[in-house]
């Protein structure tokens, strides 16, 4: 099996486009160019000094490396799965679709094993959805600097967590 045949698999062919759509917004393209082939995406730094390409991917990014949009999209479909594979092994309750979708946006970005350490997890696996959910927000920095990106991110994914959950505020 493919990782878009496995990942389609947990959330349909629907919520697929929109993992994906939701992971796009939050990435963002990076730089494109146009060519006579088509748009090609360029490698380049991004806020906290990483090589990225497309929509965040960061695994072998060599600056002056370019991808095609379908080069773009399998590439996001194999980092989700990686992100997949983290929460089938460090999350010990269930998870409703929303949850899982917002954790593989969190693990897509600061990776599994920030994820694996977190107080997030912690509490998650403890069944403490709402006090899980704020830690989402502390995790905007880049470079020990608040960013307005992950701000936003974070803010998103947090609320994706708890949709369909009522926390009361302390």
């Amino acid at each position: 099996l493919t990782s878009k045949v496995n990942i389609k698999a947990k959330v349909g062919a629907v919520a697929l486009a929109s993992v994906l759509s939701f992971l796009a917004i939050q990435e963002g393209d990076g730089p494109v160019r146009a060519t006579p082939a088509g748009p090609v995406h360029v490698a380049y730094v991004d806020d906290v000094g990483v090589k990225t390409i497309c929509h965040g991917h960061t695994a072998g990014v060599k600056l002056g490396d370019t991808a095609t949009p379908a080069m773009c999209k399998q590439w996001m479909l194999e980092d989700l799965q990686t992100a997949d594979a983290a929460v089938e092994r460090l999350v010990t309750v269930d998870l409703t679709d929303y949850q899982r979708v917002a954790l593989w946006s969190f693990i897509y970005n600061v990776g599994s094993g920030n994820f694996a350490s977190s107080t997030m997890l912690r509490l998650l696996n403890r069944g403490e959805f709402c006090a899980a959910a704020k830690q989402f927000l502390r995790w905007n920095k880049g470079d020990g600097r608040v960013l307005r990106g992950l701000t936003k991110r974070r803010a998103a994914e947090s609320d994706l967590f708890l949709r369909g959950y009522t926390c009361n505020s302390p």
